[in-house]
Formats: C-alpha cells, sequence, structure tokens
C-alpha cells in the first residue's frame, strides 16, 4: 500500500439562523466531520486529517429591535485601561440587554463526544445598528491569543439565541473557509490488462485510419513490416468523422521498413525518421490508461 498526503482549501455551507431556527435551539455551524466526508478518497484506509479555520463571519440584520439612541454608545479614550473600557462596554450592554428588546443574546457551543456540551463556552450580544453588520466570529471568541483555530473530525461547533428569540425579519448569516491536509493509506487498483492487436493493414498511397480510439488503453506498438516507407500521423479527435484525414507525406514523420514506434508509460519510443513532426502532445489520446 502507499502513503498518499493531499492538501485541500474549501468553504464551509453557509449557515442561516433567523425566526424559524433562532428559537433556542443550538444550530451547528461548523462539523467538521461533514467536511471530512467530502475529501475522504475512495479505497483509503488509516485516514488521518489536520484542519485549519481560517475565516469565520456572522453577517447580521435584525430591524425588530429597537435602535440605540447614538449618544448612549460608550465612548472610549487613548487614555482608557483595558479594565476600564471594560467596565464601559459591560456598563453598555447592561443598559441595552435583550430583555429590554434593544439585542439578542448568541451562545457559543461546543459539540464534543458525540454531544452538545451542557455549558455554553461564549456569548455576547448582537444589536441593530440600522443597517446589516458583520462580526468576526474567530477572534476573540474562538481564540484570545493568536489566530489558529484547529478541526476535529469529532468536532462541532453550534449557536443559539436566547432569551430573546430572533422575529420574522431578523437574520444571522454564518460563513467561513477552511484548509486542511488528509494522509492515508492507499492501494493502487488492480487493473486486467488485455492484449490484442488489430493486425495487420495494408497501406497505400492514401491515408487509412489504423488505430481507433480506446479509453482503456495502456500502451501501443506500431511495426512497419512491409518493404518501403510509411509514413503517418496522429490526429487529433476532430479528424475520427471523416473518412481519411490530412497527412503531407514528404513533412510526415515515417518509419522505414522493420523500424517501430512505442508510446509506454507515458513516453514516446521513435527510430525513424522526421521525428520534429511527430506532434506527441497527440499520442497521448491513444493511451489514456497508465
Amino acid at each position: 500500500m502507499e502513503i498518499v498526503s493531499q492538501t485541500f482549501k474549501g468553504v464551509i455551507p453557509p449557515v442561516r439562523i433567523d425566526h424559524v431556527n433562532g428559537d433556542g435551539r443550538i444550530v451547528s455551524i461548523i462539523d467538521w466531520s461533514a467536511i471530512a466526508l467530502n475529501h475522504t478518497p475512495p479505497g483509503a484506509a488509516n485516514i488521518q486529517f489536520e484542519f485549519t479555520l481560517e475565516y469565520l463571519t456572522a453577517t447580521y440584520y435584525l430591524p425588530t429591535l429597537l435602535k440605540i439612541p447614538g449618544s448612549s454608545y460608550p465612548v472610549f479614550s487613548a487614555a482608557d485601561k483595558n479594565l476600564q473600557r471594560a467596565a464601559k462596554l459591560t456598563e453598555f450592554k447592561r443598559n441595552f440587554s435583550p430583555t429590554n428588546n434593544y439585542s439578542v443574546q448568541f451562545l457559543l457551543w461546543n459539540w464534543y463526544e458525540s454531544r452538545w456540551r451542557e455549558t455554553h463556552f461564549d456569548r455576547d450580544y448582537l444589536f441593530n445598528a440600522g443597517m446589516e453588520n458583520r462580526l468576526n466570529l474567530i477572534k476573540p471568541f474562538l481564540v484570545s491569543v493568536g489566530d489558529t483555530v484547529f478541526g476535529d473530525i469529532s468536532y462541532k461547533l453550534g449557536l443559539s439565541i436566547a432569551p430573546r428569540y430572533l422575529l420574522e425579519g431578523d437574520y444571522i448569516e454564518i460563513s467561513g473557509g477552511y484548509s486542511g491536509s488528509v494522509s492515508y493509506l492507499w492501494e493502487p487498483p488492480q487493473i486486467e490488462l488485455l492484449e490484442g492487436a488489430t493486425g495487420s493493414q495494408d497501406i497505400t498511397n492514401t491515408s487509412v485510419r489504423v488505430l481507433n480510439t480506446n479509453h482503456k488503453r495502456a500502451v501501443l506498438y506500431v511495426q512497419n513490416a512491409g518493404n518501403v516507407r510509411v509514413y503517418f500521423k496522429f490526429s487529433s479527435i476532430d479528424y475520427w468523422n471523416q473518412p481519411s484525414f490530412p497527412l503531407l507525406a514528404e513533412s510526415a514523420p515515417f518509419l522505414e521498413p522493420g523500424q517501430n514506434l512505442t508510446y509506454e508509460h507515458g513516453k514516446l519510443f521513435f527510430n525513424g525518421g522526421n521525428k520534429d513532426n511527430l506532434l506527441e502532445k497527440y499520442a497521448n489520446t491513444f493511451c489514456k490508461l497508465s
């Protein structure tokens, strides 16, 4: 078996929370096991995933909330220390809480060991700013130091709204992106190769098709078994519906009597003449199987 490693990037399926599901229930917004399923190679064994959450944003519009007077927002000065800023923000949230219909509270939940944890791990308020607004959910909610958030196939991230639920017209749209890698053991499929021959064909001064297309062909052997020079060309698929295809004898590659051509393992071996006009790029249209 072979050890294979691959990297990938993707978008987390958008999740919309509104009056239908913003009623206190926990809504899964990141399901790493579902994402892993999309990147699981068929036939792989001993699969190991690594995930990194690149961004996670909540876009929200809450028109059913009361608007906060502009003069009521906390004012921070450059001289304020972190403790003073936190005190001002806490007082502001206390005055414009969900119970007064000025905000809604969202709670973040961890799913681990096949269940949602009994207690949320973070929460905050969203207010009606009179327009659509955005909130970065990674910092400070998922990490307080740094910017890296790792994922695990046994983990989900959920969000709920309580105690004041969303009403018709309110919505929160969650979007995100991730990167990651997967390593696994893979055994190449056993392919039964069939040997066959087209038989001999007499070549005259009129071009004829000697080989048909076959998407399961792996190798190609051609030999000039006659006693005169034979000119040939690889033709694009565009010519296959024609009774013959253009071939200019003096400029085409050729095989002298007894010479041959081999295409095997993606490489072309040729001991004939006019190699510059061989057009190797068309050879792989005849041998598509590795």
